[in-house]
């Protein structure tokens, strides 16, 4: 298991940990800049780019120090019955993180990376259609919750007997669109993919939108629609 981590770090894991380091210092050398400022937008962009790269080298790092545990673990597990259980519910997690990791290296679009709006609102099939959103919504953000995603319910309009006619949320993150859209092609964030789940699922729209760089989510237009634009310039 020590062989493992020591391999696992040498050959750089899912990327190269120190050329990531170098990237983040060059960009925090760009931003003590005193013109970083004067292009606004390409500021927030490189901005955005700093955090993802931190989020990176966060979880190769915590990923690392998890295999070193697990290493520890092993060597106890045979004689010792609590670090045995400790032993198996830390390689399901770093399962679970593995595979993460997996499903964001697969994300190559355009705007895979970027935060994300998510509107769910029911059609046909009434009451039991809006109590559907509801649930739906609650799942949704529990998978956000589970993937360290921000999230933020931008409008809501309650069902008249129960549930929901529509919420739109903001959903901020690495890979939060990407992975989003993946999750509502699929129809229900998994692990919820029950027959009830399945069959009232069609009855309810799910639509990921992304954020591009820069923009901001106005609330309303003149149609009351919410809509997606570049933020207000300074007068």
């Amino acid at each position: 298991m020590k062989t493992c981590a020591r391999g696992w770090s040498s050959s750089g894991g899912f990327f190269d940990v120190a050329a990531r380091r170098d990237e983040l210092k060059r960009i925090e050398n760009q931003a003590s800049a005193p013109d970083f400022w004067n292009d606004q937008e390409a500021a927030q962009k490189l901005l955005q780019q700093r955090s993802r790269l931190e989020q990176k080298v966060g979880r190769q790092e915590q990923f690392e120090s998890e295999i070193a545990d697990a290493g520890v673990l092993f060597e106890f597990a045979e004689e010792d019955e609590e670090s045995l259980r400790e032993l198996r519910a830390l390689i399901e997690r770093l399962e679970h993180e593995v595979a993460q990791t997996e499903t964001a290296m697969l994300l190559s679009g355009d705007n895979d990376q970027l935060n994300a709006i998510c509107t769910i609102h029911p059609g046909a099939g009434g009451t039991e259609s809006q109590d559907w959103a509801e649930m739906l919504l609650r799942m949704y953000l529990k998978w956000a919750e589970q993937r360290g995603f921000k999230t933020e319910i931008i409008e809501y309009q309650p069902g008249e007997e129960a549930g929901l006619k529509s919420v739109t949320l903001r959903v901020e993150g690495e890979y939060a669109y990407g992975l989003l859209a993946a999750e509502a092609a699929g129809g229900i964030p998994a692990p919820h993919h029950t027959p009830r789940a399945c069959r009232f699922r069609k009855f309810v729209g799910v639509r990921p939108r992304p954020i591009p760089p820069g923009h901001e989510l106005l609330r309303r237009d003149v149609c009351s629609r919410l809509i997606i634009g570049p933020p207000a310039r300074a007068r």
